[in-house]
């Protein structure tokens, strides 16, 4: 028997899954919620780790389970002092604080300031579409200009994920990978390395940046205290593991350029497609992959979010409980295009243009309401298609909660983006950090051999009359 654990620390939970290594299925998962607010207790996390962990491997022979990988959400910021201690609390991608103004720059934000230092630089090998509050560099600037206090008891600075990697090997480990690196905003992605201009015109420290390795490579290995906590065997290899849009990827079958883009609704929605080479599009992410590889990531501002603001908007209007299945099923009944019900959303070109309705306002029924909704989020996706073409595989993945739980929504997305859309079943960002395990410990030579296992459990077909219609 050979498993590989992977571990998943997101915004509001943390799961941990076996992977058997001759099917690779996931043989148990386990998950713990915790509260999501931008800034959290480092113990916090650790606790719902070492639970799920526990959970997970319960039942079966530590002896057995030959490495773990990491899936952690991106963006953030963990910092510690020069005791190896954490500064609290660990900083995710939801802080605010570069969005508030700063008295010292005449009442322009953190992100102005940022952007009037780096003016005249080529930013396009950073990767990103925009620079955004929540960054790991910009939250560090912040600190730097506006809480000094903070600022200098910080001597390194890491993702949230490499946190965990630290608990897991038992002291602080002031690495991470390429895939995390990326989500800094100060990192060069072509060059897959610190972008040192960029960090010259801010007047960071180059030395609290953390050092970077490949995301399959062996960080270290359990040291017999941790182990004995978690229910694992002593000496059990870490990978650096990765961030979970790309570990996602990953988790959904795409491994290369001719592998399928993927469409995913959750609370938010990006589209993306991996590329062999490096390229900077306009509205487009390109962050770093695994094998040397990028992906083109179109990050919608839509997503499960307004179909669920909809919803509590309905429920008040109502006066009663409404479901999803109830908005869905409604949905189904209306014509595509909502009868000129259109429903539009903020974009990167148009970040102050307010989510809502146009065009029949006359139409509030919950069905030309919800199947607006739904479309005005396929559609902003849509337009962002031409960066993440279908790759070579000839259908769309299909992820998120949106997909996987409304075969509505994704008819639609089949019929408007004019393909076949495929979906799976299992938690892929947890699954693909045991990937990234199986890889390091060389279980497997690469990730095709464990992605070809994939099962789709649901398809979609695009009906033609309504795809010429959407066109």
């Amino acid at each position: 028997m050979q498993y590989t654990l992977g571990i998943d620390l997101g915004t509001s939970g943390a799961k941990a899954a076996l992977m058997d290594t001759r099917g690779f299925t996931l043989v148990s998962l386990a998950m713990r919620e915790y509260d999501n607010a931008a800034q959290q207790p480092s113990a916090m996390l650790w606790d719902a780790v070492s639970e799920a962990v526990r959970e997970a491997v319960a039942g079966f022979d530590p002896r057995d389970i030959r490495g773990i990988g990491l899936s952690a959400q991106m963006h953030g910021a963990a910092l510690y002092d020069a005791s190896g201690a954490v500064i609290e609390p660990i900083i995710n991608w939801k802080d605010k604080r570069c969005d508030a103004p700063l008295a010292k720059y005449g009442g322009c934000t953190t992100i102005e300031e940022v952007t009037r230092r780096l003016a005249g630089l080529d930013l396009n090998d950073l990767g990103v579409d925009k620079l955004a509050s929540g960054y790991l560099g910009m939250t560090l600037f912040h600190l730097m200009e506006n809480e000094p206090a903070i600022f200098e008891r910080v001597r390194h600075a890491v993702f949230p994920g490499d946190f965990i990697r630290g608990q897991l090997l038992g002291h602080p480990d002031y690495a991470t990978d390429p895939t995390n690196a990326f989500g800094a905003g100060i990192f060069n992605a072509r060059l897959g390395a610190w972008h040192d201009e960029v960090i010259q015109r801010l007047g960071l420290p180059r030395s609290i940046l953390p050092v970077v390795h490949p995301s399959t490579q062996i960080a270290g290995a359990v040291p017999a205290g941790v182990a004995r906590k978690l229910g694992l065997a002593d000496g059990t290899p870490v990978v650096f593991g990765g961030g979970d849009n790309q570990v996602s990827l990953l988790g959904n079958g795409l491994v290369s350029q001719n592998s399928p883009a993927l469409i995913n609704i959750g609370t938010a929605a990006q589209i993306s497609q991996v590329a062999a080479s490096y390229a900077k599009l306009p509205g487009i992410d390109t962050r770093n992959f695994f094998e040397g590889q990028f992906a083109f990531v179109g990050p919608s501002f839509g997503g499960g979010h307004n179909f669920a603001a909809l919803r509590l908007a309905l429920q008040k209007r109502e006066g009663r409980a409404i479901s999803y299945a109830e908005m869905n099923e409604a949905a189904s009944r209306v014509a595509p295009g909502a009868d000129g019900l259109v429903y539009h959303i903020a974009t990167r070109r148009q970040p102050n243009r307010p989510d809502g309705f146009e065009g029949r306002l006359d139409l509030t029924d919950i069905g030309h309401q919800s199947r607006a909704v739904m479309e005005g989020v396929l559609l902003d996706l849509r337009q962002m298609r031409p960066a993440a073409s279908a790759g070579g595989a000839g259908f769309l993945a299909g992820s998120g909660k949106g997909l996987q739980n409304s075969a509505v929504w994704a008819q639609m997305a089949a019929d408007m983006f004019g393909q076949p859309i495929k979906i799976t079943n299992f938690e892929n960002a947890v699954w693909g950090a045991a990937v990234l395990a199986a890889l390091g410990v060389g279980l497997i030579s690469n990730a095709q051999e464990a992605t070809s296992a994939i099962c789709y459990t649901q398809e979609f077909a695009p009906n033609p009359a309504l795809v010429e219609r959407y066109r």
